[in-house]
């Protein structure tokens, strides 16, 4: 059974007390022989088993449609939620408050009252009998995460007495609300358009993949001798140069550190929510670049890479589950230290692209850094009291932070 009736201590105690009166008035009746007593009784008797009734089918009789259904959307944008509920009774539910919670960054005319990070939701909701009636729940995202309504529960007037019947919702309801980062705007993103040798396939490139031959032309004097494709020129009876296919690398990794050097709690959330902001707005400009990029964030998650991390990879599809990703972050995550998981990036990279370290670097960080040479161009984001830049990492330069956390433990967002 979907619900479970919850009744109130008084509700009880009634009942308890109208069977103990209609028992006395049964042996009263049958002593006495007061046939007016055993009339009372029976009626008593027949109103206690309709209440009795009542109860247990007001309960089976109620279903909620539990599709499973995910609503996507931005800060600051409305939507719309339904929930359809389908009354099988012929009994009506008049005059009821439907109950439930979600986080408070989800704002709605019904909201109630806030506490902590939960927010109490209430709405009049009635149901006819044989019906199957929609509840429009009007909401707007405040700010990034996942919102999911749970203590679902329906309060209405009992039908037979002065009684209230609550209706709670066991079953974990299959709808989520996933709530993007907002996008701010990072300042030099274009110093992200770097030229580097790889294996995209372009027009124009100063990078040629010499193991693809795409045709030959007529020979030229700055060519060097061994672009001299000899059985071309020996059809042609003129010296033919080979032409390689023209290559780049666009591709990018995105390194976020989530640990902060901020003591105070409201401060380390504003600096983890404008990092992760950031982040977004760099993956968009990924997106509208067709460049690839893949993600490594170090807010610690169970598996056997402990960070959070996405695949090389790019379009819209693939945009739109790294938001996904970034909206599943923690507003208090348990970190992996910095360095510990730019070790675990730099294990096995061969290929250069470009990396951009997004967030505080480290003592550690640095050492591990300045052995990535080879890898590529390394940019970092700074933070300013107005915004972002993207700029040139300054490798030889004092690291702005330390980790005091032994490597193979969690650390909080905040020391």
């Amino acid at each position: 059974m979907d619900w479970e009736s919850v009744f109130d201590v008084d509700y009880s105690k009634n009942k308890d007390f109208l069977l103990s009166i209609s028992l006395l008035m049964l042996v009263l009746g049958v002593i006495f022989q007061q046939y007016w007593l055993l009339a009372l009784t029976v009626l008593l008797i027949s109103y206690i088993i309709l209440n009795k009734w009542y109860d247990n089918v007001v309960a089976k009789k109620l279903k909620l449609q539990n599709k499973r259904q995910t609503i996507r959307l931005f800060p600051d944008e409305e939507e719309a939620m339904f929930i359809v509920f389908r009354n099988q009774s012929f009994f009506p539910y008049i005059n009821g408050r439907l109950r439930f919670q979600m986080p408070a960054k989800i704002d709605s005319p019904y909201k109630d009252k806030t506490s902590g990070q939960l927010a109490d939701f209430e709405l009049p909701f009635s149901i006819k009998g044989n019906s199957n009636p929609v509840v429009q729940l009007p909401f707007i995202a405040n700010q990034r995460g996942v919102a999911k309504l749970t203590n679902i529960s329906f309060v209405f007037p009992h039908l037979f007495n002065f009684g209230k019947v609550n209706l709670q919702y066991k079953p974990y309801l299959n709808t989520e609300i996933i709530i993007y980062p907002r996008l701010l705007p990072v300042a030099g993103a274009p110093l992200i358009d770097q030229v580097i040798y790889g294996s995209h396939r372009t027009r124009i490139s100063p990078f040629e993949d010499v193991q693809t031959i795409i045709g030959t032309r007529a020979y030229q004097q700055s060519d060097p001798f061994h672009r001299i494709n000899w059985n071309a020129s020996m059809k042609t009876t003129q010296l033919q140069s080979n032409v390689f296919e023209p290559v780049i690398d666009h591709s990018i990794t995105f390194i976020v550190n989530l640990h902060t050097s901020h003591h105070q709690r409201r401060e380390g959330l504003l600096h983890m929510e404008r990092l992760l902001s950031y982040t977004a707005f760099l993956c968009h400009y990924a997106l509208e670049k067709g460049f690839s990029y893949e993600l490594f964030i170090n807010a610690r998650k169970p598996g056997s890479v402990p960070f959070v991390h996405t695949l090389a990879g790019d379009g819209k599809k693939h945009y739109m589950h790294c938001l996904e990703m970034i909206a599943r972050i923690h507003s208090l995550p348990m970190t992996v230290p910095f360095g510990e998981m730019l070790y675990h990036v730099g294990q096995g990279r061969e290929r250069r692209n470009t990396l951009i370290i997004i967030g505080e670097l480290t003592e550690k960080s640095h050492r591990v850094i300045r052995g990535w040479h080879h890898f590529g161009s390394v940019l970092q984001l700074k933070l300013f009291d107005d915004g972002a830049s993207i700029q040139p990492l300054e490798r030889g330069k004092t690291a702005v932070a330390t980790e005091t956390t032994n490597d193979n433990e969690s650390v909080s967002l905040y020391k």
